[in-house]
């Protein structure tokens, strides 16, 4: 990302000429900055790092109504209060009760993915890399099925079309929570279309590989082979072995926790 040393100047001329998204970086003052739309709107933001480690972005208005003195007065007193153990963006966002796309997205991440998904990481990834830049700043109940469209396609359009179809989901889920809330009545990403037709994976280990891959463990630290020993022999997924607990057996059969499988339910292998 750019760095500027970000002037009145600076910021009528990139909004004049704006063509593509871009993010500046204020020289004097790193974690305050301005994003820049295709459309020529310019947003002022300052990131910050909040307790947990987790990277906040937060959204203190618009040039030009808010001058940039202004803002860099805001971006300071914000890392203040990120200074005194508070997290703003949470805490305005919950308060406020997430106006627009921006605003809900931390309280989904809050309240749905990380309470219901453990993979609530990539879908914090997906959102800050291809839906808040793209809208972001809309309010949640204006967003239109056209809007979502366009964010999947543009992920498909360089060629991560796999990844396109997993936005989609998210989206799916997302403002399901969303009308779930009471922030919309009806959902715009219900049956979103998907950029490519996936197929399930049914590619199995022929006896001959099994032999083969059995033998080169024999290379292998013990621990290692051992653990990739007791995939093939229980069909079960690696993360899966790898977090077996001695508690976890009972006689001749390992019960599996719910918080331990990927699909979050609770079953029983044989040994």
């Amino acid at each position: 990302m750019p760095k500027q040393n970000l002037t009145h100047r600076l910021l009528r001329t990139v909004t004049a000429k704006a063509t593509n998204r871009v993010v500046y970086h204020d020289q004097a003052l790193p974690d305050f900055g301005v994003r820049v739309s295709e459309s020529g709107r310019c947003s002022y933001f300052v990131r910050y790092r909040n307790h947990s480690g987790e990277r906040r972005w937060k959204t203190l208005g618009t040039y030009p109504t808010l001058p940039l003195a202004d803002a860099r007065k805001l971006a300071r007193a914000t890392l203040v209060e990120v200074d005194k153990g508070h997290d703003p963006v949470l805490e305005d966002r919950i308060r406020r009760e997430a106006e627009t796309v921006e605003d809900f997205a931390t309280v989904y991440l809050e309240r749905y993915a990380k309470v219901r998904k453990r993979s609530w990481k990539e879908d914090r990834r997906q959102l800050e890399r291809d839906v808040l830049p793209a809208i972001g700043h809309f309010p949640v109940a204006e967003v239109r099925r056209r809007d979502l469209i366009r964010v999947i396609d543009r992920i498909a359009d360089r060629g991560a079309r796999v990844q396109a179809n997993r936005t989609a989901a998210l989206l799916s889920k997302f403002f399901a929570f969303a009308r779930d809330r009471g922030l919309i009545e009806l959902s715009p990403a219900q049956a979103l279309p998907r950029a490519v037709q996936e197929s399930a994976r049914d590619r199995v280990l022929s006896a001959d590989e099994i032999r083969r891959v059995w033998g080169a463990l024999e290379h292998e630290r013990p621990c290692i082979a051992s653990s990739f020993r007791l995939v093939l022999l229980t069909a079960q997924r690696p993360g899966e072995v790898l977090g077996m607990r001695r508690n976890d057996l009972d006689g001749m059969w390992w019960k599996l926790r719910a918080s331990a499988t990927k699909s979050g339910r609770a079953h029983r292998v044989p040994l």
